[in-house]
């Protein structure tokens, strides 16, 4: 009987895995058929749908109409067999408890179509109910199932006769029909093995020996040994004369079963017989192929060999020389006498001469001469020192401090500083923020400057700001969690880690506050296995938990936390550790999120470059997260005040360049800083000039990535001198007084700067200036007229430059003007499954991906703002009620709460464990997890509609959208977000 309704079935499709099969294609069969089957659209079968049928990308669900009956559902992943799919529930009467139709909902009538009652007359061959114990009616069983003795004809009446007889009746077996018979056919139980009686059985079905006639006359069985069996052997005839060998645990006769047979004759000889070699057969052509072991080292016998396999020399006959270079007799040899000698030895220097006057100069580690074997000097034919300025017609090598010759130290010469790297990171100031991070001793960590902001690079950062930062932009400053100013409670401690090879350590509860002007605030802490959660309350508010990653290697600098920007003034910050934590500092952000120069320090007082060169990797992990464009360095000083050969410093030097420059990518520009020479070194072991020279060696060993810059000319090269300037601090002559910090950053801006520059305003800006632009479409660039359906939609840049189309004009959404700060936009309407698509892309498209979308949702309707094709995709949409959903490939999404029928600028990063959404916002507004696998890409676009273009309609409108091959930097989404927010009037917090 064919069903008035089509079945429903509903439910998240799973894959064999586990996991939840997403937007995957599931093609449905009757069980045990290889034919799909017909599927419809609604459960009145008004038309028929697709096979197979489109998972839903966000939800998971299966939904599709078919008769009921048994199916096989099967797609990428998916396999479920024997699926049931049930009848609609009008299809079907509601059962009672006892799971029977209930009487009231059973269609009792006397007309077509209906059921007699159960006593209706007109039912044939059935008895009425009320009939039922009657007089002409039928009988009634009891609850055992037996008549009534009410109903027993003659109930209760004596038994008048038995076996014919009546009174006292004894019966006997003859008085039972047959049972004499039966009991003749039977054996009597007593007589079970009983002599005259019979065999019992065993519990293997056979007669027990015991009851077998075992003998030799007739009428009995012979036992197992008897003779007369035969083809047999008697157990008793085994091992015994006469019988039968028996067999070894071996399988073998034993020796002692086996008959001793004498010797009859030897190499066909009898007697008494010696035997020779010639009686073995092959015996003497075998020995005649051997030596005799006795003649081994023995004369005329045979050489041994020794443990290395050559002939002993004892064992060598000796051979007289019979000449000498042509020469007899006692011979005395000269140079000449050996061929080729004379020439080599003439190209080649005397070891003793080496590092001797008129000598020749050895070379270090480096393959460098070291500085203490150049000829330093002011006069013709020497090297000059670091302090000695060049004169005029060295031209921009004045702008470097150094004289000309030694600028000729090594095989490349130092010019003015290129620092390519920091200066192309300069064009870029405009639209992300440009870093430098400055490693030193104590002058650079800031020892003596009365405030922190008077030390040296806190003056280069105000000088860089004041240059190149865009107008209300002021810049911000680095703070080291061991910097004066934190207030510390509870528990902590310090460790020699990260910037500043210093950071502070808090057990649980400890906490550590400040307050600062700015914008906000970025939190270096530290990440690995046991590192603690910790909470940023900004202002007193409620406080953020920040959990580092507690995967890969320990105690790892390179977490940092942003803070939400809030409007410029002083605000205050305090961390406190759930669990113990390591914080090596905060750089306080002035306006300089998504713009501008940052200026790191990281001094360390007594430090030399062997502290630096054998710093821990988290110097180096911070360096990598920070991606500074340029590095400075300034030591040597402590290393001078030490004793430390200018060879040992020049080679530490190198160390800590070639790791700076394997941590950071890009790689940096690097200056190295030849500072001041130390007044309270009174006996040096080597002059400060060998130290700044060994600078200028390593510049000019390592061009186009290494640049130095002598900065001594202007300090004073004696105590006496330093009266006048005070540039120095008299109190110890180590340190800088303010005016020496002031100084000092006036002659560093020299080499990082340019000329002034004029003030400069923002340029335009637009997705195109971000790298990897995969595809942007803006309806700004449609020419059509108001409510006008869009077929063809033209990316306006991007690699990918296949437009976005529609065929059916029924399904093309609608261009309307003047929807969004006076900008047009599409409007989608899910009633009409508008719905536009790219075709497939030059080349398919895999995460990390980033996509920025300007939309207004109109309905908590489940339906997708864009994804991918066919079963490949990267989406974003509604998944339910005020729910905006991101995913990528069929694992894992990432929800946002949005409202509803408002204007918004969606960034989405599709990067596995690092994805986020950005809902008007600079930041990140809700992270977490997408997927990473095969069908997490984008193989072309679809807007409006899931992958299959067959389900989840969008309704509301697109102004924008833009697709990045790559996960775009916090800067670069800032950067977009502002944009964005300025272009649509939409606010962007």
């Amino acid at each position: 009987m064919t069903a008035m309704y089509a079945g429903r079935y509903a439910e998240v499709a799973l894959r064999t895995d586990g996991q939840i099969a997403r937007g995957v294609p599931v093609t449905i069969y009757p069980t045990g058929s290889g034919m799909p089957a017909m599927l419809y659209t609604d459960r009145d079968r008004s038309a028929l749908a697709d096979n197979p049928v489109i998972v839903n990308p966000i939800t998971g669900q299966l939904d599709f109409w078919t008769e009921p009956g048994l199916y096989d559902l099967v797609g990428p992943g998916v396999e479920l067999r024997a699926v049931p799919v049930g009848g609609d529930a009008a299809d079907y009467a509601p059962a009672d408890p006892n799971g029977r139709v209930p009487f009231e909902a059973l269609p009792i009538g006397s007309t077509a179509g209906t059921i007699p009652a159960g006593d209706d007359p007109r039912l044939v061959g059935a008895e009425q109910t009320s009939r039922r114990g009657q007089p002409g009616g039928y009988a009634a069983l009891d609850a055992a199932g037996l008549l009534l003795t009410s109903q027993i004809p003659g109930s209760g009446a004596p038994v008048t006769t038995v076996a014919g007889r009546t009174g006292a009746v004894v019966l006997t077996e003859a008085d039972i029909a047959g049972l004499v018979e039966d009991l003749g056919a039977r054996q009597v139980i007593s007589a079970l093995g009983q002599p005259g009686g019979y065999a019992a059985l065993d519990a293997a079905g056979t007669v027990p020996v015991g009851q077998l006639p075992v003998g030799s006359g007739p009428d009995t069985v012979a036992a197992g040994n008897d003779p007369r069996l035969t083809g047999v052997e008697l157990a008793a005839h085994k091992g015994q004369p006469g019988g039968y060998a028996a067999l070894g645990p071996d399988g073998r006769v034993p020796v002692s079963q086996l008959p001793v047979t004498a010797v009859t004759s030897v190499a066909g000889r009898t007697g008494d017989i010696a035997l020779v070699e010639a009686d073995v057969a092959g015996l003497p052509a075998d020995l005649a192929a051997r030596q005799n072991v006795a003649a081994k080292g023995a004369p005329n016998g045979y050489a041994a060999l020794g443990a290395d396999g050559l002939v002993p020399s004892s064992q060598l006959p000796a051979i007289p020389v019979s000449s000498v270079a042509g020469r007899t007799g006692a011979v005395t040899l000269v140079e000449a006498d050996v061929a080729g000698l004379p020439a080599d030895l003439a190209g080649k220097q005397n070891v003793a001469a080496k590092g001797t006057p008129g000598g020749y100069a050895g070379l270090d580690s480096n393959a460098r001469v070291p500085v203490s074997q150049l000829p330093i000097g002011t006069g013709a034919g020497t090297v000059a020192a670091g302090t000695v300025d060049a004169p005029a017609s060295t031209g921009s090598l004045r702008t470097l401090g150094i004289g000309a010759a030694q600028a000729a130290v090594g095989s490349q010469a130092v010019t003015s500083p290129q620092l390519a790297a920091w200066r192309g990171g300069l064009g870029n100031r405009l639209y992300g923020p440009v870093s430098a991070v400055c490693i030193g001793s104590s002058t650079t960590a800031g020892y003596n400057a009365t405030d922190r902001p008077r030390r040296y690079t806190d003056q280069v950062g105000v000088d860089l700001h004041a240059r190149y930062n865009p107008p209300g932009v002021t810049g911000g400053v680095h703070i080291l969690a061991t910097d004066a100013g934190w207030t510390i409670s509870g528990s902590h401690g310090t460790d020699g880690n990260g910037l500043g090879l210093a950071s502070v350590t808090l057990t649980a509860s400890a906490s550590m506050s400040r307050t600062e002007v700015g914008t906000g605030f970025d939190v270096h802490f530290v990440q690995g296995p046991n590192s603690g959660a910790f909470t940023v309350a900004v202002d007193g508010g409620s406080g953020v938990t920040i959990t580092p990653d507690t995967a890969g290697t320990a105690d790892r600098h390179d977490g940092i936390y942003i803070s939400p920007v809030v409007s410029v003034g002083p605000h205050s910050i305090t961390i406190t550790a759930s669990a113990a934590t390591v914080i090596n500092g905060i750089y306080v952000r002035g306006g300089d999120e998504t713009s501008g120069i940052r200026i790191y320090t990281s001094g360390a007082a007594g430090t030399t470059a062997a502290s630096w060169a054998g710093a821990s990797p988290s110097l180096f992990q911070r360096l990598a997260a920070l991606s500074p464009r340029l590095v400075t360095i300034m030591l040597g000083a402590n290393d001078f005040a030490g004793g430390v050969s200018p060879t040992a410093f020049q080679a530490n030097l190198q160390t800590l360049v070639n790791a700076v420059a394997g941590a950071v990518t890009p790689t940096p520009s690097i200056l190295v800083i030849g500072s001041y020479l130390r007044l309270d070194v009174s006996s040096p072991a080597y002059p400060w000039s060998a130290y700044t020279a060994a600078m200028a060696a390593v510049a000019a060993g390592n061009p186009g990535l290494v640049d130095y810059l002598d900065i001594s000319g202007i300090y004073p090269t004696s105590q006496a001198a330093d009266q006048a300037s005070l540039l120095i601090d008299p109190a110890d002559y180590v340190h800088q007084t303010d005016r020496g910090h002031r100084a000092m950053a006036d002659q560093i801006i020299t080499a990082l700067a340019a000329p002034p520059p004029p003030v400069l305003s923002l340029p335009p800006f637009d997705p195109r200036q971000i790298a990897g632009l995969m595809s942007w479409v803006d309806a700004g660039t449609l020419t059509l007229a108001d409510n006008t359906a869009v077929g063809s939609w033209a990316p306006s840049a991007g690699v990918e430059t296949a437009a976005l189309t529609q065929a059916t004009a029924g399904q093309r959404p609608v261009l309307r003007t003047n929807r969004v700060a006076g900008r047009p936009a599409l409007v989608f309407a899910s009633a009409s499954n508008h719905n536009l698509d790219s075709g497939v892309w030059a080349a398919r498209r895999p995460v990390p991906l980033t996509v920025i979308a300007i939309a207004k949702i109109y309905t908590g309707n489940v339906g997708n703002l864009y994804t991918g094709r066919n079963g490949v995709y990267c989406y974003a949409g509604i998944s339910t009620g005020t729910t905006l959903s991101a995913g990528a490939g069929a694992a894992g999404e990432i929800n946002q709460g949005i409202t509803l029928d408002t204007w918004h600028v969606i960034a989405v990063l599709y990067n596995g464990a690092a994805s986020a959404i950005y809902l008007d916002s600079r930041t990140a507004t809700v992270t977490g997890t997408t997927g990473t696998g095969a069908s997490a890409a984008l193989p072309g676009l679809r807007l409006g509609t899931n992958s299959g273009a067959n389900s989840n309609w969008y309704d509301g409108e697109l102004a924008e959208l833009a697709v990045y091959g790559r996960t775009l930097s916090g800067g670069e989404l800032a950067a977009l977000m502002s944009w964005y927010g300025t272009r649509y009037g939409i606010t962007i917090s």
